[in-house]
Order: structure tokens, then sequence, then C-alpha cells
């Protein structure tokens, strides 16, 4: 018999785990679930400080789910303990957030640092806009906005300190090297209609002989219908590829 699913997820930038919790099924007694939150980062810290950090209290042996930013943390993991994690699943992430003369499936530069420096001075605005550019381009963006009300009514689930070394994490981190050696088995999911991690960064990993997927008609945030799919997903990679 199969053993069954067991999580470690983590959430993306300014955006708390519950957002993406159904991406793991229905079984919460299996999942783990993190916020990179003021828990988690500690001041001028790395992603592979988090990492460490997670598996002090991590599940002894589990599939790793990182969406957006926290996927870094995820491959991070893998490398530093490829013993304590199974798998790992890249959730509407990238290695490389902003885009290099050698890479151009990154945001544009200029974009990017208009957002920054703007985050800089008014940063629960900016988190906002950011939050709004997670659903722009789903096919049900109407519908995702109202759904998604809830958590911008909450605010960000941390402070603005960590929001921007976070926040900087986006603006320098290139971890292509990384993810083209994950030691474990990987799965890269993407939505073909995500505003800020193009659905060409899928076709680009691919090339380089990454498991990749798109979820049809997804934006950046894989909610409500979305999430069957993603889960389904994630448990298939976990019976064929991780206990094969």
């Amino acid at each position: 018999m199969s053993e069954e699913l067991t999580t470690t997820l983590i959430s993306g930038w300014g955006a708390p785990v519950s957002m993406i919790a159904p991406v793991t099924g229905t079984d919460a007694d299996h999942t783990d679930p993190h916020s990179l939150d003021d828990d988690l980062i500690h001041p001028r810290e790395t992603v592979d400080d988090a990492a460490a950090r997670l598996l002090e209290e991590a599940p002894p042996a589990s599939v790793w789910v990182g969406w957006s930013l926290g996927a870094q943390v995820a491959v991070a993991a893998a490398h530093q303990a490829p013993d304590r994690v199974q798998g790992v699943v890249t959730l509407c992430a990238t290695p490389c957030f902003v885009e290099r003369d050698d890479w151009p499936c990154g945001m544009d530069r200029d974009t990017f640092d208009e957002f920054h420096r703007a985050a800089h001075d008014t940063p629960e605005r900016e988190w906002h806009r950011f939050m709004l550019l997670q659903i722009r381009g789903d096919r049900h963006e109407s519908s995702a906005r109202r759904q998604l009300r809830r958590w911008l009514n909450a605010g960000p689930p941390t402070d603005d300190a960590t929001l921007m070394d976070t926040l900087d994490w986006l603006a320098s981190l290139d971890e292509r090297d990384r993810w083209q050696t994950i030691p474990v088995p990987s799965l890269h999911l993407f939505g073909d209609c995500d505003q800020l991690v193009s659905a060409d960064t899928a076709s680009h990993l691919r090339s380089q002989g990454m498991n990749t997927a798109l979820i049809p008609d997804m934006a950046h945030w894989p909610w409500g219908h979305y999430t069957e799919e993603v889960a389904e997903r994630i448990d298939r990679f976990y019976h064929e590829d991780v206990q094969s």
C-alpha cells in the first residue's frame, strides 16, 4: 500500500499560507503550512536561512510545495537536506523573478525597480497592488477578486520590514543553476494566464529537462476550482515520481 502524501507548504511574498492551503487537498493533518512572515523570516536573513529554520520543524519526510517566492525556500531545503525532502513542487514560481540579459522570462527590470521603490515608500499600498496582480488575467477574474477580498481586508500577514526583506529576495535571486540540479524529484506548475510569472517559463525550463505543466486559464493565485487540479497533479507526482 502506498504511503499517504505529507506536504510542507510555503506561501509567497506577502501572502498568508491560508490563501493556498486547499492545493494540498482536504487532509490538514498531513500538511505543515508556513507563511513568509515574522516567525520564519528574521532581519537580513537569506532564503537558505529560512529553509534551514523550516527543516528544524518540518516532518521528517514530506513533499515541499512552494508557491511563488516560497518555491525558492523549498528548493533550498532540498539542496540542504535531500534525505528529508522527498520531492519539490514549485507553483507559479520562477528561478529568477526579474529579467536578465540571458533570462527573458523575468519581469521587466524597470517595472520591478519602480515597484520596489514605491514599496519602500508605501509598503501596504504596493502590497495591495501586488495582491491584485495575482488574479489579473484569470479567466474568472471577477470571481477571484471577490474571493481575494477577505485577505485584502485583513492586510499583510507580516510587518513592513519583513515585506521589504523578502521583496529584496525577489529583486536579487537568480537560482537557475540550483533549480537545474534539484537532488530530488521535482515538478514545476504554472498558470497559463499568469501576469507575474510568465507561462513562457514553463517551456524554458522544459527545454532544460525539467518536469513542467501548465494549468489552463489560471493566473498567479491557485484559487477555487484550480485547487482541485493542482492537488491532483501534486498527488499524482507523489505516487508516480516520488514513490516510484
